[in-house]
C-alpha cells in the first residue's frame, strides 16, 4: 500500500449533524465492488448491480 497522508481535523464540519466527521467510510467503499467482482469471476454471470441477491445468481 502506498503511503497515506493523514490529517487530524480539530474543527467541526459545519454541514454535518453535531459537526462530526466520518472516519470509517473509506475502508468500506471498495468492499462491495470487490465482492461482486469475485462472484462474477466465480460464476461467469454478468452481474452489474449491488446488492447481489440469490435470485441474481440462480436465475429464479
Amino acid at each position: 500500500m502506498p503511503p497515506m497522508r493523514i490529517e487530524v481535523l480539530e474543527y467541526p464540519d459545519p454541514h454535518a449533524p453535531y459537526g462530526v466527521r466520518g472516519v470509517g467510510e473509506p475502508p468500506t467503499i471498495s468492499s462491495g465492488p470487490a465482492i461482486v467482482a469475485a462472484i462474477r469471476a466465480a460464476t461467469g454471470l454478468p452481474l452489474n448491480q449491488v446488492p447481489v441477491r440469490p435470485e441474481h445468481i440462480t436465475g429464479t
